[in-house]
């Protein structure tokens, strides 16, 4: 949705912002892109371009233009009745719809994660691109990961192979996020995986590491992801 000029009538009024965020929740999916007050301003400025000030004096055009600073609504009036075609929005309905914006693009940002990590962790759906998104790899993306690299035959590939077990997964098809590059979005999985009454940690035995943290989803009876935690508090999440 993008604010309309004069000519459609268009309006932003608190209920229908209101609306707008509930219609996004039930959907999932923000229903607009983002409006900038620079986008707003420029609409406002190509809406003048229709207005007729050709009956106004120079004191006046003068006078008209001060207000912009010191009474805006009234200046957006003016320029309404001679003609312009700008958004039809007081200053203060403005702030209100790119406040309820933000906050609605906010809201919907954590609703979204937090559906994501629903579907991965508590329904096991390994869902690549999404998994992605979060910032996890895999080990073909990595050179010195691929079979043959000298790395992945002298450690990573019974490591990779005992993961893959744990988790009923071609090894292969692995992939893994660390708190080095990624500590904000490792911060929010863990917070959700340690307090979603769905899923359960519990410490396992692992021949490369010794103890892993094994996290099951109730809901189907498996696990999900395990974490390994090294020296320095440096951790691997693999799914």
């Amino acid at each position: 949705m993008r604010l309309q000029g004069a000519g459609n009538k268009m309006k932003i009024t608190k209920k229908q912002l209101r609306k707008l965020i509930r219609e996004a929740f039930k959907q999932n999916v923000p229903l607009f892109d983002p409006v900038t007050q620079g986008e707003i301003d420029a609409l406002r400025k190509a809406g003048r371009q229709h207005a007729d000030t050709s009956s106004l004096s120079t004191s006046q055009s003068a006078k008209l233009a001060g207000l912009a600073a010191s009474a805006p609504n009234t200046e957006r009036s003016i320029y309404q009745a001679l003609g312009s075609e700008e958004p039809l929005t007081t200053v203060e309905e403005e702030e209100e719809f790119l406040a309820g914006q933000d906050k609605m693009l906010q809201d919907m940002s954590d609703y979204n994660l937090n559906q994501a990590l629903e579907d991965i962790f508590v329904k096991g759906n390994r869902n690549e691109a999404v998994l992605r998104q979060l910032g996890f790899g895999k080990p073909s993306d990595y050179p010195h990961l691929q079979p043959g690299a000298e790395d992945y035959e002298d450690y990573y590939k019974e490591q990779f192979e005992e993961q893959g077990h744990l988790l009923e997964t071609m090894a292969q098809d692995l992939m893994f996020i660390d708190t080095d590059e990624h500590d904000e979005i490792w911060a929010k999985i863990t917070e959700f995986i340690e307090n979603d009454e769905r899923i359960v940690a519990k410490s396992i035995f692992t021949e490369y590491s010794g103890s892993t943290q094994a996290f099951v989803s109730k809901i189907i009876n498996k696990r999900v992801a395990l974490i390994d935690y090294h020296m320095g508090g440096y951790g691997v999440m693999t799914v």
